[in-house]
């Protein structure tokens, strides 16, 4: 029985991990051009394709609706027919794929999954676009989506192998799972005993540093206390621009239900400056909550998204810039949609703590994917260009060395406390300001 309680969890925290890291793919997306509109590269299936030799069907079942939800919710969809479309696209494609997988084996690898699941899915959702949305007008760019589908596809089959090829986290996870050990004799990047064929070794012992080396690229996993926490949560530094007043007087369901009802009055606004209002209030409730914020990296997601837009003209002209003209509706589209995938991180770093609980199964997994991808996002900052893999092993390690308690723990409370309401509802209030603003302007 205890040992059965054990593998239920660590399935539970495997779906977890890899939902986690679909969300946060998701987030990456908007930092690629779009030839098309609605067009993804589908960055977030990567941690799907991945999971296809670690979790068996109805696992993989819980892991698509969270990757679903998850992406909604980052691309601010839930509440439109691209989430419909993305929905039945994304269980059309994992039903293909592990039709094909159960069939095939370790006959067909990641890129043949990838573009199975790429042609499910551009296929459900072209048909639900000419039956429901689009009409017999979607017939005409037909074409061209399966022609971008199929190289997306492609693209993402080749970055499932390479990560398989080189991921220790992975290989050992290989290794210890019995339906992944066709995978074994895929993962040619080590030999037979286990050694790697190229200079990247398993983790040594510890040595009298007390720390452990998780690839030849010399990054050092610690090990004692500070195990499991990212290298720039252990070098912060005490400053803060504003004092953690919500982290002290809200608890963690009063912080869970504030986030809770400011998304919906979030989803409501459309226009760029009461978007841009709320993410400033969304923006300031995070320091408040004790958290750290990227400047740098969210300025960056702003400004990329934007410059992709403007490749694509949209209204009248308000200057150029050598070849590149810009435009009202590209401008103003493309500052929207980065700050509401900015505004949507931030909910969920002042609304989710550590030992946040809902209840029930699915319920466990939501909060902690939420848990887990507020982990994944405070790691990015410590990530750099060289040596990817060997940093996405680091944060695998650091998710499942995690002690069991901080993922089962369930506090005394799990609804707010009455003084909660305090707060929360000077929140919701905050983030309707925008909302009224919206509809009276």
């Amino acid at each position: 029985m205890i040992e059965n309680r054990e593998m239920e969890s660590e399935r539970l925290r495997l779906i977890a991990i890899f939902a986690a890291f679909s969300m946060f793919a998701a987030t990456l997306e908007y930092l690629f051009p779009r030839p098309v509109p609605f067009f993804r590269l589908g960055l977030a299936n990567l941690p799907i394709i991945m999971a296809f030799h670690l979790l068996d069907f109805r696992s993989l079942m819980a892991l698509t609706l969270l990757k679903v939800l998850g992406q909604g919710l980052v691309n601010g969809t839930l509440a439109s027919y691209v989430f419909l479309l993305s929905l039945t696209g994304s269980f059309a494609s994992v039903l293909l794929m592990y039709g094909l997988f159960r069939l095939l084996g370790r006959r067909i690898s990641f890129v043949g999954l990838s573009l199975a699941g790429a042609l499910a899915s551009n296929s459900v959702q072209s048909l639900f676009s000419v039956l429901f949305i689009f009409g017999q007008q979607a017939w005409v760019i037909l074409p061209l989506f399966y022609g971008l589908g199929f190289a997306a596809g492609l693209v993402i089959g080749f970055l499932a192998e390479l990560v398989s090829r080189r991921s220790l986290w992975l290989y050992q996870r290989y290794a210890s799972e019995p339906r992944a050990s066709d995978r074994l004799e895929l993962s040619r990047h080590y030999r037979s005993d286990g050694s790697s064929s190229d200079p990247v070794p398993p983790p040594a012992p510890n040595d009298d540093a007390g720390t452990k080396q998780d690839s030849s690229e010399g990054h050092a996993a610690p090990s004692g206390p500070e195990a499991g926490q990212p290298r720039s949560r252990r070098r912060r530094s005490s400053f803060r621009l504003l004092p953690p007043i919500l982290a002290r007087r809200l608890s963690t369901p009063g912080a869970f239900a504030a986030g809770l009802l400011s998304l919906p009055m979030y989803l409501l606004v459309t226009d760029p400056l009461p978007r841009l209002a709320q993410v400033v209030i969304l923006g300031l409730l995070t320091l408040l909550a004790g958290k750290r914020l990227l400047y740098a990296y969210f300025f960056f997601l702003v400004l990329s998204v934007t410059f992709f837009h403007l490749l694509i003209p949209q209204g009248r002209v308000l200057f150029t810039i050598g070849t590149l003209s810009v435009t009202e509706g590209a401008l103003f589209a493309g500052i929207y949609r980065g700050t509401t995938i900015i505004g949507l991180v931030f909910i969920s770093l002042f609304s989710i703590r550590r030992d946040l609980y809902i209840p029930g199964t699915f319920g466990r997994l939501v909060s902690r994917t939420l848990r887990y991808f507020e982990h994944i996002y405070e790691y990015r900052k410590s990530a750099s260009i060289g040596g990817l893999v060997a940093r996405l092993d680091r944060v695998l390690f650091e998710l499942t060395e995690r002690p069991p308690e901080e993922d089962e723990a369930k506090p005394a409370r799990r609804w707010p406390l009455a003084g909660d309401w305090l707060f929360i509802l000077p929140i919701v209030l905050l983030m309707a300001l925008p909302v009224i603003w919206q509809y009276l302007a």
